[in-house]
Order: C-alpha cells, then sequence, then structure tokens
C-alpha cells in the first residue's frame, strides 16, 4: 500500500512539473512528457502487466490538467507501454553495458508512437481530413525527442535510486506480513 502511493504521488507530481513548470522554462510547446518518461522505465523495469494500470492514471490526469478529451492519453500511453514492454522482453534480456542506449532507444520510440497517437486522436476528435504525410515527417517530434532524451538523462539516475527504495520497502512490508 504505501508503494502504490508512492506511485500515484509520483505520477501526480510528474503531471504537475509537465503541465504547469515545464512550460514556463523550455521555449515553445516541446516541454518534455515527464509522465510519459516514467511510465515507460516502469514498464521495462517491470512489465505490462504492472505498469498498465499506472499509464491509465498518468494518462487521465494529463487529459485532464491538458483539458483534452478523456482517453486521449489513456489510450495513448496504455498502447506505447504495450509495444515498449513487447521490445523490451526481446532486447533487454540481459544486463548489457548497452542497456542505457537500448532504454534510450526505447524513449525516442515511445515518444514517436505516443506523439502519433496524440496528433490522430486530436484530428479524429476534431473531425479533421487525416494527411499522413505531415503525420510522420513533423519537426515537432523530433524536438519531443530530444526535450524527452534530456530529461531521461536527468531522472535516470533518481528513477534508478526509487526503484531500489521501492524494492527495500516491498521486501521489508512482506517480512512483516
Amino acid at each position: 500500500m504505501p508503494k502504490n502511493i508512492l506511485i500515484c504521488f509520483l505520477i501526480f507530481f510528474a503531471v504537475l512539473l509537465q503541465v504547469s513548470f515545464f512550460p514556463n522554462i523550455v521555449p515553445g510547446h516541446f516541454f518534455p512528457d515527464l509522465a510519459l518518461i516514467i511510465i515507460l522505465f516502469w514498464t521495462i523495469e517491470n512489465g505490462f502487466e504492472e505498469t498498465w494500470k499506472w499509464a491509465v492514471l498518468a494518462g487521465l490526469l494529463v487529459d485532464l490538467a491538458n483539458f483534452w478529451s478523456v482517453g486521449t492519453n489513456v489510450f495513448s500511453f496504455v498502447f506505447t507501454a504495450y509495444v515498449i514492454n513487447s521490445f523490451a522482453k526481446r532486447f533487454l534480456v540481459t544486463q548489457t553495458v548497452f542497456r542505457f542506449l537500448i532504454l534510450a532507444a526505447f524513449i525516442i520510440l515511445g515518444t514517436v508512437i505516443n506523439g502519433i497517437l496524440v496528433i490522430l486522436a486530436a484530428k479524429i476528435a476534431n473531425k479533421e481530413t487525416l494527411d499522413f504525410g505531415p503525420l510522420f515527417f513533423n519537426a515537432d517530434i523530433f524536438f519531443k525527442i530530444f526535450c524527452n532524451l534530456g530529461t531521461f538523462l536527468l531522472i535516470y539516475a533518481p528513477l534508478m535510486k526509487l526503484k531500489k527504495i521501492s524494492r527495500t520497502l516491498d521486501s521489508r512490508l512482506k517480512s512483516f506480513a
């Protein structure tokens, strides 16, 4: 239970930073998707089976905070986490030296998938015609990738520390039960 409360607080804080803090310090609308990065990290580390409920919560909070149609980011986060989990099971079988580079590649892939899904959902919600050319060759996605990679580089060490704290908390709680 304390682990779930900690995760809920972390997701809420990440969405709060994503919506209120980053738009004020990063020019334009290329601020990082902090909630998505955290969900992708947890998906890679813990698997989709344990992370999907947190992806739903994070997507719902991002939708509500941005005043978007409820479900846009929920679907996008869950689908992106599922795809990244499928690749992680195949490429992260052993602990290798290139693990960090593979994680960074998954952040890039997750950012692209999420960006495409959100753009598609916005076009469908606004009843616009679906033009797939600008969808895949969009400069915004490239800037978003750089922002997300930079943010991932900054929060990788704290996320690893949080992972250790979470495992320690789990083991201590199981010893009391």
